[in-house]
């Protein structure tokens, strides 16, 4: 196999893949999850995806997915890096509630559990690493406190957490180098800089496959959701969050095409959800109220 570019929507596939290039000598694995990137936007002429569309003619793609339900970032995610479902993954949704205390616990930005105690199965980092091979996680999900990376920077929007589980020392190396990731947890998940905060995130990964060359790296990109959750999808700023992140493909992908790269390198690209428009919300509680069943304080 001999594949330059694998456009993918399971990694119950993309596993087998990744365990038949290890096997075929030493390879650098690159992948890559545009979140809200649905199958949808590769065939809308609208949609500006120069470099992920040659990607696919000189290498495969699939037309679709089965993404896991619920369809948010936190499950399909550890769904993609396991091949299981989050039934059996353990990571059941963006937040759940626990029934006994009422209370609500959350794993969208990995605020309660660490990596081993919110992720049931082994995930791909977790193979490779016991394979002897080295892995890096640039914001991926549920990925806190994992002793398989070598090189890791949490998705989350507090800088407690940053300051906890970033990889000790990595900040200070990309400092040296330029790159700094010390606003991650100023900038939290605020929209506005999701376009900055991508820019950044391909940035380290360039700079990991230079300097230390993972056999295994894998990458969160955010653009595409965060327009999406603000405007819907297929409108204007859909598609330019979706170019964007197109932009960030090609930063990596040119990386990858460097002597030290270029022959022993693959790169898959995934997406954990899409999104469905609406035009109308029933807030059933509000029904309630009207007719007295339900009673609000102050």
């Amino acid at each position: 196999m001999n594949w330059k570019l694998v456009i993918l929507c399971s990694l119950f596939v993309c596993m087998a893949c990744f365990a038949e290039l290890c096997s075929a000598g030493d390879r650098c694995v690159v992948l890559v999850s545009v979140d809200g990137l649905a199958a949808s936007y590769f065939d809308d002429v609208r949609t500006p995806l120069p470099q992920l569309r040659a990607l696919a003619r000189r290498g495969a793609r699939a037309e679709g997915m089965q993404t896991a339900f619920p369809s948010v970032t936190w499950p399909s995610h550890v769904s993609l890096i396991t091949g299981a479902w989050p039934a059996k993954h353990g990571v059941i949704g963006n937040s759940v509630l626990n029934r006994k205390t009422f209370e609500k616990i959350a794993y969208i930005g990995d605020p309660v559990f660490t990596k081993d105690e919110c992720v049931k199965t082994e995930t791909l980092y977790d193979a490779a690493h016991r394979a002897g091979l080295k892995t890096a996680s640039i914001i991926w999900p549920a990925t806190n406190g994992a002793d398989t990376l070598d090189w890791s920077i949490p998705d989350s929007n507090q800088q407690r957490i940053h300051d906890r589980f970033t990889t000790p020392g990595f900040a200070d190396e990309l400092d040296k180098a330029g790159i700094s990731i010390r606003k991650l947890g100023k900038w939290g998940w605020d929209h506005k800089v999701a376009a900055m905060r991508d820019a950044t995130y391909a940035r380290v990964a360039t700079y990991l496959l230079k300097k230390h060359q993972p056999d295994l790296l894998i990458v969160h990109l955010i653009t595409p959701d965060a327009f999406e959750h603000d405007y819907g999808p297929h409108v204007e700023e859909a598609y330019w969050a979706c170019g964007n992140a197109d932009d960030r493909i090609r930063e990596i992908w040119e990386t990858l095409q460097t002597p030290e790269l270029r022959d022993r390198s693959t790169l898959f690209v995934v997406s954990d959800h899409g999104f469905a428009e609406y035009t109308r919300s029933v807030q059933v509680n509000v029904f309630f109220r009207q007719l007295g069943l339900v009673t609000l304080d102050p």
